[in-house]
C-alpha cells in the first residue's frame, strides 16, 4: 500500500495515516488502529484539527491515545 511503501519505507516514522478533512481514511499503515467511525473521538479530533489550525500547530493532535506534534498546517494539509 502507498502508506507502507512510500512513508514507512523511509525508516523515519513507524506508523502513518492519510485522513480526509472529515475524518475519512484514505490510507493507513498495516496494524495502525484508528477509530474513525461517526462520533468517535478520533474523527472529531481530525475535524477539529482542520477547523482550528492555529491550535493544531501549537498543541498538536491526539489520535489513538498518542499525541502527535504538528510541523505544518494549512487549509489543505496537516503534517
Amino acid at each position: 500500500a502507498y502508506v507502507d511503501d512510500s512513508l514507512l519505507s523511509s525508516g523515519k516514522i513507524s506508523r502513518a495515516a492519510i485522513l480526509g478533512q472529515q475524518g475519512r481514511v484514505w490510507g493507513i499503515s498495516s496494524g495502525y488502529q484508528l477509530s474513525l467511525q461517526p462520533y468517535s473521538k478520533e474523527r472529531y479530533a481530525v475535524i477539529d484539527a482542520y477547523n482550528n489550525l492555529k491550535h493544531t500547530i501549537s498543541s498538536g493532535l491526539k489520535l489513538a491515545e498518542k499525541k502527535f506534534s504538528c510541523l505544518k498546517a494549512d487549509g489543505r494539509s496537516i503534517y
